[in-house]
């Protein structure tokens, strides 16, 4: 017996030799065994394993830890049979879960998620630091569907649209990953929720986008009616579709779905906002294709003596952050002065483009560098 063991140990010191010298992770299989079960993680060239850059800020450290932790505790099936359940609820209309909301739930040993995360923290995560972090997430934007057979990874993220996230394998390798191109296994993200205030409540126009979303998640794309001949007085102005031709240009799959914002500048009685929304929220595999996206929001019935002979629309990518607002140029009516209109948005915002809609447009369809849209008279 004492023979066997020196043997197994001999082993597992030349295997963990083998792993800690390879420099990138090409076709090699991570697998885990937990209560029974052999859950692999094919990681094939998604992944390079790799030491984690040292210049680190506080939060950035503090999210590094959660994501260590977090690949260590997750590998307990209860705890990731939860996560998994919570996540698919898609409390946001994403697969997203706030930590706080999460973090006193007690497992079957009569242990907190929390205690369990800052147990497997190495001293490096305490109550008080989580507590300053209200938006602190824990996200799966793609493959969820994969993640009862796969043991997930762990990337965290402090900024958006990282070219570059780092992360741990369930057996705490650390690692770097595109944050461009999608990978084709599950991964938890450890980043802010974008979709959430600092107070706990939605970005606002949030849940009818969501909502919206959800009614035609069945059949999400539009049918396109060609019904413009420019825009007489009192002619509805709805706009009815719109894609996105290249998703990731956008919003990383680090953070899961887009949430894109239109507001529609008047350009009668000085300017002003006619109208700002969310367009409809749709699974991230729905964006990037060529088909157009339904949405049918009515922006006005068109008076010139109210909106004038145009309208600017300006879209963004809601990235979250404090509160700000963007200037707008609106040009002068019949030659007249341009006047500057302050939009509402946030720190983070992505400008998608701004486009300039005359009453006198025959055509529909309106095509910007990263996204495009198609508006109608009737629904």
């Amino acid at each position: 017996m004492k023979s066997f063991k020196t043997k197994i140990s001999a082993v597992a010191i030349m295997m963990a030799m083998i792993a800690g010298s390879m420099g990138c992770q090409k076709e090699e299989v991570l697998s885990s065994t937990n209560n029974g079960s052999n859950i692999s993680h094919h990681s094939n060239t998604e992944i390079t394993l790799t030491t984690i850059k040292k210049t680190r800020n506080q939060q950035e450290d503090d999210y590094m830890n959660f994501a260590k932790s977090l690949s260590i505790v997750d590998n307990n099936s209860e705890v990731r049979n939860f996560l998994i359940q919570k996540a698919l609820e898609q409390l946001n209309g994403d697969y997203e879960i706030l930590y706080a909301l999460v973090k006193g739930h007690i497992f079957s040993d009569g242990v907190s998620f929390e205690t369990k995360m800052i147990d497997n923290s190495n001293a490096t995560l305490t109550s008080a630091n989580l507590a300053q972090y209200p938006l602190l997430s824990i996200n799966m934007p793609v493959n969820i569907e994969l993640a009862d057979s796969i043991v997930p990874f762990v990337v965290y993220a402090v900024q958006h649209d990282q070219d570059l996230m780092y992360g741990f394998t369930n057996q705490q390798q650390s690692f770097s990953i595109s944050g461009i191109n999608e990978p084709s296994n599950p991964y938890w993200v450890i980043r802010d929720n974008e979709r959430y205030n600092d107070d706990g409540t939605l970005v606002e126009g949030l849940q009818d986008a969501i909502n919206l979303g959800l009614d035609n998640a069945e059949n999400p794309y539009a049918d396109m009616k060609n019904t413009r001949a420019g825009r007489g007085q009192g002619d509805k102005e709805i706009l009815w579709s719109f894609k996105v031709p290249d998703l990731k240009a956008i919003e990383s799959w680090g953070d899961g779905c887009p949430e894109i914002k239109v507001t529609a500048v008047k350009s009668a009685n000085g300017g002003g906002v006619l109208k700002a929304w969310q367009l409809a929220v749709y699974k991230r595999k729905v964006y990037g294709y060529a088909s157009w996206l339904k949405e049918g929001t009515k922006v006005c019935d068109w008076i010139l003596a109210n909106q004038g002979t145009f309208i600017v629309y300006t879209i963004i990518e809601d990235d979250g952050g404090g509160t700000t607002s963007t200037n707008v140029t609106v040009p002068g009516q019949n030659g007249g002065p341009s006047t500057t209109v302050a939009v509402a948005g946030r720190a983070n915002d992505k400008q998608m483009g701004t486009q300039t809609i005359f009453n006198t447009d025959s055509y529909q369809q309106y095509n910007l560098n990263l996204f495009s849209f198609y508006n109608q008279n009737v629904y």
